[in-house]
């Protein structure tokens, strides 16, 4: 299971996230946490795990180890001011590509 990095708990897009995840039937293996959206960047660029962003954060930062992904599932879709639904931060595998 790919460990996810996320914002400390009582940020919104953490419910959304935790939500989708019990969904699927899995709690999600959480390896860091932070307040700050560069130290969830930084450590998926590293590889350490996929991360979520809000929409507008995710397209307003850009790395050249990272792939953007639209969630497309169910309750992700949701407005906080302007900010949008969901994205998926992850390294593609080293030698693949995504496949979605």
């Amino acid at each position: 299971m790919i460990p996810f990095i996320l914002f400390e708990t009582g940020f919104a897009l953490n419910r959304v996230v935790m939500d989708a995840c019990r969904r699927h039937g899995f709690e999600p293996r959480v390896v860091a946490r932070t307040n700050q959206v560069d130290f969830i960047i930084e450590p998926a660029a590293a590889g350490m795990g996929a991360a979520f962003l809000t929409r507008i954060i995710a397209e307003q930062r850009t790395h050249r180890s990272l792939a953007w992904v639209p969630l497309h599932e169910a309750d992700t879709d949701w407005q906080i001011a302007r900010s949008g639904g969901a994205m998926l931060v992850c390294r593609p595998p080293r030698g693949l590509g995504w496949i979605w």
